[in-house]
């Protein structure tokens, strides 16, 4: 039997053609009767696809919609996601749309490896200035995407799976270690807010974060319904979230608490207690009207001049400013050893901060547990652990200095 030819006098296998254009084709007929052909630029490259469709129809890898593209695949995320909080899921779409629809998004799977996400994630950290914590983020939807087109028979694995990781590796990352304020820059900070008129305003929402160690979404959402100054007591109920919609306007509600162990009560300390009565009292001096209804909550704690919530946005902005200002007077003061400066402080730092003081007071662990609101102690043994790291170099400091006298 003579065997057809390509125009190199290679022997053409059955089902298999060279076209006028010099590149090749492969026509076969599946058992239901369905025609197919797979196209490509040289017979080397025409013979890798079909083998790999053959492997990809043993393995039920679907290949009915071949044309589908990352972003086919986050609309289908979209559509089944449930049992998430709404604004965890406008957040996912908003890093989605900065990060990945116009790029990586436009891509077919059947063209996705590893490589190629890890290509982008170098794009996302080189070319977008991403660091390697937010490039974090996406890695996190990227993930939940693939499991959903592995799950489909789309894909055979999921090509996101330790990338990252990877990555990281190549980079020598480390995550950076939370620490709180050590108890001497901690009273650096309080004294300022105590004497710098500039942020007499937002004196008391910094305390209340430093003296409860609540999240500032649990601070920012409180009502003075769940202050009780005769039992000295803040009930933790529910917490405000801000993010910005797809129209790019921020969009503030209420929702539950972070776990169910966000269901908490703080006893409220003296200092706390002197904070929302300082808020109060400059509420009704300055004539401030709070009618805003989130959800269907209203009276909140701290409201801006125009009787609005205030946001984590906000407050960051000023945590910045207040540690340059603080700074700059600490550097004007006697022996530049003795100075006290302050480290970059976030909201979060604040909760982290109260929750050193805790467990260097050697209050029960699971009663830290409780009022920090962690769902797992592992959390709160990690802050334990630090906590008491510092500590026991503290001490064999002062050991050191008491036996060289």
């Amino acid at each position: 039997m003579v065997r057809r030819k390509d125009k190199k006098g290679r022997v053409l296998k059955d089902g298999e053609s060279q076209r006028k254009d010099g590149t090749y084709q492969y026509r076969w007929t599946d058992r239901y009767g369905k025609r197919h052909c797979v196209y490509g630029k040289t017979l080397e490259i025409l013979r890798d696809k079909v083998e790999k469709f053959k492997r990809d129809s043993l393995d039920g890898i679907r290949r009915s919609n071949a044309s589908m593209t990352v972003n086919d695949l986050f609309a289908l995320w979209k559509e089944l996601k449930r049992g998430v909080k709404l604004s965890t899921k406008s957040r996912y779409q908003n890093e989605y749309g900065w990060y990945v629809e116009e790029t990586f998004g436009k891509l077919k799977l059947s063209d996705i490896t590893k490589s190629e996400v890890k290509r982008h994630y170098i794009y996302l950290l080189d070319k977008k200035n991403l660091s390697l914590n937010s490039i974090g983020s996406v890695h996190s939807l990227l993930c939940q995407l693939f499991d959903i087109a592995v799950d489909d028979n789309y894909m055979r694995v999921n090509p996101a799976r330790n990338a990252l990781k990877e990555l990281k590796k190549d980079k020598q990352y480390s995550k950076p270690k939370k620490r709180g304020l050590t108890l001497d820059e901690q009273k650096v900070f309080v004294n300022f807010l105590n004497e710098d008129k500039r942020y007499k305003r937002w004196k008391p929402i910094f305390i209340t974060l430093l003296y409860t160690g609540m999240r500032v979404g649990e601070c920012t959402g409180l009502t003075w319904k769940d202050v009780d100054f005769d039992k000295r007591e803040i009930s933790v109920n529910h917490t405000l979230v801000c993010f910005r919609s797809s129209e790019k306007k921020w969009v503030k509600m209420i929702t539950e608490p972070k776990t169910t162990k966000g269901i908490r009560t703080i006893p409220m300390l003296e200092s706390v207690k002197e904070a929302l009565i300082e808020e109060k009292e400059m509420q009704s001096l300055l004539d401030i009207k709070q009618d805003q209804k989130i959800n269907g909550y209203s009276d909140f704690v701290f409201v801006n001049k125009d009787g609005n919530v205030r946001f984590h946005n906000a407050l960051n902005k000023v945590l910045r400013n207040i540690v340059k200002d603080c700074n700059e007077i600490q550097k004007q003061k006697g022996n530049k050893e003795d100075i006290v400066l302050l480290p970059h402080i976030t909201n979060h730092i604040l909760r982290h901060t109260f929750a050193t003081r805790m467990c260097e007071s050697d209050i029960n662990i699971k009663v830290i547990q409780d009022i920090l609101g962690h769902s797992e102690i592992q959390t709160t043994l990690d802050i334990y652990t630090d906590a008491t790291e510092h500590m026991k170099k503290k001490n064999m400091k002062k050991l050191s200095d008491y036996l060289e006298r």
